[in-house]
């Protein structure tokens, strides 16, 4: 269960586990949302000399590639 843009929750009853991340993109997620949110701060860090790395995981033909 995606509790918000950060934390995901997988419930196993008295065993469930907390994942934090930077930011979760649910399904409904557009390009513009994804770029404006991750890709643009990054872009803008390495335009004033910073190096940026961008990480996408998930499965395979989920559209990480044509995403990014």
């Amino acid at each position: 269960q995606v509790e918000d843009h950060t934390k995901i929750v997988l419930d196993r009853g008295a065993d469930s586990k907390n994942f934090t991340f930077d930011y979760v993109a649910g399904i409904d997620s557009t390009q513009e949302e994804i770029f404006l949110r991750i890709a643009q701060p990054i872009a803008d860090s390495c335009l004033q000399g910073y190096n940026g790395t961008i990480f996408a995981y998930g499965q395979t033909g989920s559209g990480k590639t044509f995403t990014i």
